[in-house]
């Protein structure tokens, strides 16, 4: 499968394939950088669109990325299972096929949290996750989400045309509106299925302790959180200082969820220099 997209006023253009992954088509790109694989993880109901001003700009041109649709979003092929576990072992088995000895993973959102829930894919040197309220048992007080009545429609199945402005409102509240009209488009091509396989892993229970995992990974990590959150308490993350590069969290002005789309350049610098203490 070859496909070709376009974002903004701008021109993007980025050829992707596909893989099979346990009997679904998983469409991808991998830019023309090099040195380690850096795979790009996105978040719920979004796409490998969402990291494009990192994929066709000077930052894929340096480092070697591999972004992917999860399934049900994108061009990815959709899926009868969306529980958090088959999600997770999706990813783990995507990252195992190209068979890398070493790698580093840049996942966001609902991405960071399946990274971790299962037994993650051995390998990866770093691995830097923005966005991500990990779960399980905390060693802090502090709720990780803040009190906003958008966080049920995360999880919600259906959504209205209210529903969605109210989300990108709230999750990319410093974006551009091309921004906002690709994240829209992203919404209204997922599958709604998605959203509501992750909401009963969560009402039953089947969700890992993501934190345990996150503390016993033998790999450099960090934490980026956004000065301009809607939807993560930041002082929740505060338990993760001390396992991640430079003893803290770091904190992104200009953005409230997306700081990929929000302050690329920002968002950039801190990643790039997370990833050059790799090589």
């Amino acid at each position: 499968m070859i496909s070709y997209w376009y974002v903004s006023s701008d021109f993007y253009e980025t050829m992707t394939t596909s893989k099979n992954i346990n009997g679904l088509d998983i469409n991808y790109v991998e830019t023309a950088g090099t040195g380690l694989p850096v795979f790009f993880i996105h978040g719920n109901s979004a796409g490998l669109r969402v990291f494009h001003r990192q994929l066709n700009g000077a930052f894929g041109k340096r480092f070697r990325c591999i972004a992917f649709d999860m399934p049900g979003c994108g061009n990815s092929d959709r899926s009868a299972d969306y529980s958090a576990l088959f999600l997770a072992r999706m990813i783990r088995d995507f990252i195992l096929s190209f068979g890398f000895d070493s790698y580093a993973v840049v996942a966001h959102s609902l991405g960071g949290h399946l990274f971790f829930e299962t037994q993650p894919a051995p390998g990866a040197k770093g691995v830097f996750l923005f966005g991500v309220p990990l779960l399980g048992a905390s060693a802090s007080t502090e709720s990780p989400f803040l009190d906003n009545p958008v966080i049920p429609l995360l999880f919600s199945p259906d959504l209205s045309d209210a529903d969605k402005a109210l989300l990108i409102e709230n999750f990319c509240a410093c974006g551009s509106a091309d921004d906002k009209k690709m994240l829209l488009s992203l919404i209204d091509r997922s599958d709604p299925g998605l959203r509501g396989g992750i909401g009963r892993s969560l009402n039953e229970g089947k969700i890992n302790d993501e934190i345990a995992e996150f503390r016993r990974y033998d790999s450099i990590k960090q934490m980026m959180h956004c000065a301009g959150e809607r939807i993560i308490n930041g002082a929740s993350l505060e338990q993760f200082a001390s396992f991640c590069a430079g003893g803290k969290i770091l904190v992104i002005e200009g953005a409230s969820h997306y700081p990929q789309l929000e302050n690329p350049s920002a968002f950039e610098n801190m990643l790039g220099d997370f990833l050059g203490k790799l090589n």
